[in-house]
């Protein structure tokens, strides 16, 4: 049972390898950095409108604290 496990698992690594010859790796790295590059750009915007967001937040409940323990004459 043994070898049959080694067996497969020696077929994959032979067909991974495979598959690398068959098309340029250089083509393929291109575009999967070009769409991670895509994805942290995206998340940095949408870090930044939280960030934002955040802020306009805290700013406003400031206000309103300091509203609170104003005395009102």
């Amino acid at each position: 049972m043994s070898e049959g496990h080694h067996h497969h698992l020696h077929h994959h690594q032979r067909d991974h390898h495979h598959n690398h010859e068959e098309s340029p790796a250089s083509e393929i790295d291109y575009k999967k950095e070009e769409k991670h590059h895509k994805h942290m750009e995206h998340l940095g915007k949408l870090g930044a409108v939280a960030a934002g967001t955040f802020a306009l937040h805290e700013n406003t409940r400031r206000r309103r604290t300091q509203n609170m323990h104003t005395v009102t004459r």
